[in-house]
Formats: structure tokens, sequence, C-alpha cells
């Protein structure tokens, strides 16, 4: 019997002919929302969390109207005076966290034809203040597993946003699986060491990422923006000062220092309270 070899290489799947269609254009310095996102927002009180959520969801510069619904969680939600628009213009706002919640959701999601099915953004604020979000085998597990399918409409990617004041509120799996992660100035030398342990072999190593966290975080009210999935202009691992400066891959690289990191005093103490949020707003 005559052996052969055949061709092994691996091959994409067949897509459809017809492309889709995205509802509207969006930057493409931002994350790579057509995909799905399953994100991460690390931001220590007075850091202003709560006006880059309503930058993100309430500025056309952003992602307003990209998504149809917007379903905000959070114990405070109702009574955050900055995200008032958000909740105001939504109306899908509930201040506890059960496994229905989340169960209405992916039902309604399923209910609707494929090709005609709305895409949602989950935004879970404070997940520290929530106690139903760790629990294990919840409706909450089984959305962040399958966020993708659950969340995707017919004109754009889903999102599944969850904010905490700390990291380890959050469990091991569920920072892995992420691929955005805003983070807001960070003092806490645990908080620092788990995040330096997740993120920094893939932008670049512990040296680079250092020193890219110094450069984001020099003035008040920036973040620094991992974007595991890269950008919508670039596919690659890449991260942007407040979504606008991209800073690797580019200015920062692994073998130069920019800053002295070599003393075990990485970081200032935490700023004083916010008195006026900086981000520009130019909707709500």
């Amino acid at each position: 019997m005559d052996k052969k070899n055949f061709d092994l290489t691996i091959l994409p799947a067949k897509k459809e002919n017809e492309e889709v269609k995205y509802k509207r254009h969006i930057d493409s310095r931002l994350f790579n929302c057509h995909n799905g996102v399953l994100m991460l927002i690390v931001s220590p009180p007075r850091t202003g969390k709560s006006n880059l959520l309503l930058n993100l969801f309430g500025n056309s510069n952003f992602l307003k109207e990209y998504y149809d619904n917007l379903y905000l969680i959070g114990a405070t939600i109702k009574n955050d005076p900055t995200l008032k628009p958000l909740t105001d213009y939504y109306n899908n706002c509930y201040d506890y966290l059960d496994d229905s919640i989340i169960e209405d959701i992916i039902k309604y999601q399923f209910s609707q034809p494929e090709a005609d099915r709305s895409n949602c953004a989950i935004i879970i604020d404070d997940a520290m203040s929530m106690p139903g979000f760790e629990k294990r085998g919840s409706a909450l597990q089984k959305l962040t597993g399958n966020y993708r399918h659950i969340t995707r409409g017919a004109t754009g990617g889903g999102a599944v946003i969850v904010s905490t004041q700390k990291i380890k509120s959050c469990s091991t799996s569920f920072r892995c699986n992420c691929n955005t992660i805003i983070l807001g100035k960070i003092s806490n030398r645990e908080e620092l060491k788990i995040i330096i342990d997740l993120w920094a072999d893939t932008f670049g190593g512990e040296r680079c990422f250092k020193n890219m966290m110094k450069y984001c975080w020099k003035e008040k009210y920036n973040f620094m923006c991992l974007y595991i999935d890269g950008s919508i202009e670039n596919p690659e691992p890449c991260v942007y000062k407040s979504f606008a400066e991209k800073i690797y891959p580019g200015k920062f690289k692994p073998d130069k220092d920019f800053f002295n990191i070599d003393n075990d005093t990485i970081f200032d103490n935490v700023d004083k309270p916010i008195e006026n949020n900086t981000l520009e707003n130019k909707d709500f």
C-alpha cells in the first residue's frame, strides 16, 4: 500500500460571503469591540472610574449607541451621580446581582432571531460589593465563559465589563479570560504584584511593564489600557495610555529604561480625593 502525505495545514473556517455591517464607525485605537469584549477595570477609589464608564458608553467619540442594550448592575449604581445619565438613558439598572438577572438577559438574547439579534453590554460596577459575583457555578460564570456568543448581535459584538477596586476580588480564571484590562493608578504592592505576574510577560516583560505603568500614571486620572487581542487597527497585543496614545509596541522597549525602577518604591501614595472629573465628555 502506497504511503501518501496529506497537507496538514490548519485552514481557517469558511466565512459567509456577506461581511458583517457594523452599525457605526469606531475609532481604530480602541479595543476590538466588534469581536466581543470581556473587560476588567481595576481602579481604586477616587481615580475617575465612574467618569471612565460614562465616557466609554455615553460619549459618541467612544461607544455611545454602539450597543443596543446596556445593563448596569451595582450595589450603589442607582445613587451614583456620575453614572446617572447612563442609568436614566438606558433604564436597565439593578442594585443587586443574582442568577435570575443574568439568566433573563441570556434568555432574551437567544429568544431573538440570529439575523436580527441585538447586541448588549453588561456592566457590573464595583464587583467587591456584589455577594453573588464569585458564586461558583453561577449564571455569571456561564456568561463570562461564553460572552462572545451570548452578547453578540447582528451588527456588532457584545461586552461584559467588570469594575473593581481590587483585583483580588476577581478569581484567577476570570482575570486570565479577560481580553481588555483597564488599570487606574494603583499603589498597593500586593495588587501591583498580581498585575505584573499576570500581564507583564505579554507586554515586554517586567521592566518594560513597570515603566509603562509609571508613564501612564504620572498625571491624575489617566489609565493604562491593555488590549490582549489588540486594537481595531492592529490584532497584536498592545498598550494605550488612556485610549489615545499607543505606547506598546513602539514607545517603550523591553531593553530600555525610561525611569529608575531599581529601588523598591515604585509609586507615590494615592492621590487626594477627586475634585473635578477631567475626562472630556461631549454628550452627557
